[in-house]
């Protein structure tokens, strides 16, 4: 693991125990709230950068997936299924950044934004996984069952 690999793998640790005291209703320090809320802003890039990566594959593979066959029909199901989720949660994610873009890059304190925006960010990198995974199998061409 690189050094950027570690301070973000730690600093979404860090979040991640900032939405886990906001849930159980523990006093959250105004910072702690603060720095999660702007973990969830320099998520929006990579996040969007992704989705213009997945939608460029899946514009790409489209043509092979008619023409795979059953194999084919599944990854093509599965991106149905999680492209949704993806929109919705860059909906979310880009109506966040929007509030904090307009507070000048803070929502003191506001707990609730946290797990919004947190849940929002992991809704949309789970899809993302998930369109991924789907546009890395190898559609094969579909053969005969054997019984």
């Amino acid at each position: 693991m690189n050094l950027i690999q570690e301070i973000f793998g730690v600093a979404e640790t860090d979040v991640m125990n900032t939405v886990k005291a906001i849930q159980t209703g523990a006093e959250v320090a105004f910072e702690d709230i603060d720095a999660a809320l702007k973990w969830c802003a320099a998520q929006v890039g990579p996040i969007t950068t992704t989705l213009s990566t997945i939608a460029t594959d899946i514009a790409a593979i489209s043509p092979a997936l008619a023409a795979a066959g059953p194999q084919g029909a599944e990854v093509a199901a599965a991106i149905q299924l999680a492209v949704p989720v993806l929109n919705k949660s860059m909906a979310v994610i880009n109506t966040f950044a929007t509030q904090m873009n307009a507070s000048g890059g803070t929502l003191t304190g506001d707990a609730t934004a946290v797990l919004t925006a947190v849940n929002a960010v992991k809704s949309s990198q789970a899809a993302a996984a998930t369109v991924v995974a789907a546009i890395a199998t190898p559609a094969k061409a579909s053969a005969p069952a054997s019984n």
